[in-house]
């Protein structure tokens, strides 16, 4: 994949085995999910983060790279 980190310039394949941080929008692109379906299981305790400055959230590579997103319709509460 070729999707790299801005500053860093570190593929995030190399990243995931280093076991290092991924952000939500990084984390998308590697599983081909929309930032709602992420952000619905970080609500629902199923996708642990690690919360940076203001609304910037991280999420472990191990856990980036054994997440699988949650299939179905969630019904409005």
């Amino acid at each position: 994949m070729a999707y790299y980190e801005k500053s860093l310039k570190i593929p995030v394949a190399e990243r995931l085995i280093e076991g290092c941080y991924l952000t939500v929008a990084e984390l998308c692109a590697l599983k081909s999910v929309g930032k709602t379906t992420v952000y619905l299981d970080i609500k629902q305790g199923l996708l642990p983060i690690e919360k940076m400055s203001g609304r910037m959230v991280r999420i472990a590579g191990p856990i980036a790279r054994d997440y699988r997103p949650r299939v179905g319709i969630v019904k409005a509460a």
